[in-house]
């Protein structure tokens, strides 16, 4: 089943409001993965598999503690969390790399890497392992195995870096039925049960009877 990325942004912000994140990260979280499906990147089974695995748990712990390395008061840090900072924080790199320990799924932090080129007007390169990921804002260049559960990455500019090698441009996802099922899964709990309150106020005749 193929997705819009109108849709995939819709199911991928509930999904992340249903794993817990505030409606302000949430809705960060759609426009990143809309982000990498646009330039040809599953990120729909990136965060569905991310989400996965910190259902349940204290995301408190997962929030990057920041300083000359960015860590967490837990195991690994949140891309979501760390995106978003990152993205808030995009002049520092003007000054210095960011190097972030133990980042789930680092691949996430790609849009975030895009936003904070677009402010800069430069490039931005995340390097992780043998993964490079480096993007104006505009496109998107990858090399190596860039589909990682955890890595420590660093993240800096460059001012002349030659995007060549551009991911295509997509305009539909096409996430497999267990990400599908993950995603709506999570994206279900930010539906209200129907009580007889939201039958009367929503649409439809309530208890009156046009007939």
């Amino acid at each position: 089943m193929t997705l819009s990325l109108n849709e995939v942004e819709a199911l991928t912000r509930k999904a992340a409001r249903g794993a817990g994140y505030p409606w302000g990260i949430a809705e960060e979280t759609g426009k990143a993965v809309r982000w990498l499906c646009a330039s040809d990147v599953d990120g729909c089974t990136a965060l569905a598999a991310y989400l996965t695995e910190c259902d349940g748990t204290d995301l408190s712990g997962r929030v990057p503690v920041q300083g000359n390395v960015w860590t967490s008061n837990g195991d690994q840090l949140c891309p979501l969390l760390s995106g978003a900072a990152l993205s808030d924080m995009a002049d520092t790199l003007n000054d210095r790399d960011i190097r972030l320990e133990s980042v789930s799924h680092p691949i996430l932090l790609a849009p975030f890497a895009g936003f904070s080129a677009l402010h800069l007007e430069a490039t931005v390169v995340l390097e992780w392992n043998d993964a490079c990921v480096a993007t104006d804002g505009k496109s998107l260049a990858l090399r190596g195995e860039t589909a990682t559960s955890a890595a420590t990455l660093t993240a800096r500019i460059e001012t002349d870096f030659d995007l060549a090698h551009r991911q295509s441009t997509c305009s539909r996802a096409d996430p497999d039925d267990e990400t599908l099922a993950a995603l709506n899964r999570l994206a279900h709990r930010t539906y209200a049960p129907a009580n007889e309150a939201s039958r009367l106020s929503g649409a439809g005749a309530g208890l009156s009877d046009n007939d």
